[in-house]
Formats: structure tokens, sequence, C-alpha cells
């Protein structure tokens, strides 16, 4: 992986050049409540690689790489969004990164393995495939902690950023896992896009999330902005600009909240959120 990297540096540069050149910066508000996360679009990646998506540095930096070309349509945000939140990453601390052009391992499986953004399918193609690689790397950074502690990772669960031992109270940040993590070997399948196998291999005793799987808690913090924006009357395309994601991202966060919230029309998800709102505020 080093390699490939290493010998990709001059369309790092140029990527680089277009950053510079656009400044580009972007920030996701979560809500009225003062609820926000920030993503900065960075040009190298920094700290450990723990796959060729993902990167942890020991202050808690992550850095995702993306392999879309930004259009308008919010294609490199939705990306590393979709890692982020089965890595279970705090959003505030992403970096995201323009993928060098190493297409067996970034190409996109909607155009046959090129990296090539087009016809709005960008989320479409890489969404399982990357929530499979999040997985991945929430994997070693589990079964890290508990070789560190020297407990099951049966017991360990996830919060943002940070991996929960609830039986000791002992609580341990991604940036500290990382800087002492040992990677396995990836299963070639990482690259060539062969999802059972990978999806076999994140899947394995991967653990339970810290957060419940229904009701108000069990949201994920771009969950919580849907729901937000839909309460203030927004429609899909408006929450899309809103959170620099594709139309599609959004009706995939509102199936999911639609499902741990137990209601099924946007009307119904408004009035539950103005209700909890006035229930917070009371």
């Amino acid at each position: 992986m080093t390699q490939h990297l290493e010998g990709s540096n001059a369309a790092l540069s140029r990527r680089q050049v277009m950053i510079g050149v656009a400044g580009l910066s972007f920030a996701i508000v979560l809500g009225p409540h003062g609820r926000a996360a920030t993503a900065v679009l960075a040009g190298e990646r920094t700290g450990k690689a723990l796959s060729p998506w993902v990167s942890i540095a020991p202050d808690g930096a992550i850095t995702i790489m993306s392999a879309a070309t930004e259009m308008g349509q919010g294609s490199m945000t939705s990306l590393p969004l979709i890692i982020a939140e089965e890595l279970d990453a705090d959003w505030s601390k992403v970096r995201i990164v323009p993928a060098p052009p190493i297409e067996r391992i970034y190409g996109n499986p909607g155009f046959g393995g090129m990296m090539y953004t087009a016809g709005s399918n960008a989320v479409r193609s890489y969404y399982m495939p990357l929530r499979t690689f999040g997985a991945q790397v929430r994997r070693v950074l589990l079964d890290n902690a508990a070789k560190k502690w020297g407990v099951p990772v049966e017991e360990l669960t996830t919060e943002p950023s940070v991996v929960v031992h609830a039986k000791s109270g002992r609580r341990l940040g991604y940036g500290d896992i990382a800087a002492l993590a040992e990677v396995p070997a990836m299963p070639e399948a990482q690259a060539a896009f062969d999802w059972e196998e990978a999806a076999a291999w994140a899947l394995r005793g991967r653990g339970e999330r810290g957060r419940p799987a229904f009701g108000w808690d069990g949201l994920t913090p771009t969950e919580a902005a849907v729901v937000d924006l839909v309460a203030e009357g927004l429609s899909n395309p408006r929450i899309a600009e809103r959170l620099l994601v594709e139309v599609s991202t959004v009706k995939t966060h509102l199936h999911h909240v639609f499902r741990k919230l137990g209601v099924t029309t946007r009307a119904q998800l408004a009035a539950a959120a103005t209700e909890r709102r006035a229930g917070q505020a009371s």
C-alpha cells in the first residue's frame, strides 16, 4: 500500500493545488441546539494507516480517503461519511483527502472499477463496500483495545471515536489505540471488491455499538441532523444541500430514522421532533 501511495505523489500534488485554489473547507451543522461537527478537506493523510481508506493520528484526527470527485452534489463528503458512521467516528475529527488514482483500491464498482464520478451513482455504488471497510477498521480498533486490556472483545462497545469497556468503566480513544495498534493483513477483497469475503471478515464478532438500536439515543449525529432539518420543513434536496451530501444519502438516513423512531411519515417525524424539543426546553 505504501508503495502505491508513494508512486502517486504527482497526483496528490495536483489535488493539493486544486484544494488550495478552491479554498475548500466545509462544516456540517447538526441542528439548532449548538451541536456541530466539522470535516475538513485536506491535502494528505496523517497518522497510522489502518486500511487504505482510513488513517488515525495519535491526537485522534481521522483521515478518510474519498474516491469521488466533487461536482456540487456532495459526493466527496458523502462517501467518507459512510465510512465514518460504520467506524463510529467522531465526525468533528475527520479530515477528508482525495484518494490517489489507484483504481485497484479506490475504483468505482459501478463503472467497472474505474475512478469515475458520474450519473449520480457514487453513493449507490460505494455504499456497501465502504460500510464494510469502515467496519473492518472498527474491528481492528476493538481487537487492539481488547488485547491491551486483556478482556474479551465481545465485552467492548464503541461511542464516537472511543472504545468502551462498560464492566470496568475504562475508555480508550481511537488515537490512543491506533498509536500502538497491530494491523492484520486485510483480505485482498479490500482492494478487489470481493464483497462476501470482505463482509465476512468485517462482521466476525465485530461487537456492539454503545448506542441503542432504537429510540432517540440510537440516532447517529448525522441522523439527528436530518431530523432537525425535517422538523424545520426542509425538503430532501435542501437537506442534502445543507449537509453537503447526496439526496440518496438523505433518503438512506431517513429510512434508518423511521425504523429507529417507529414513525412512517415526515409529518410524524417532524411532530415527534417538535414534541421532544419542547420537552427538553421545559
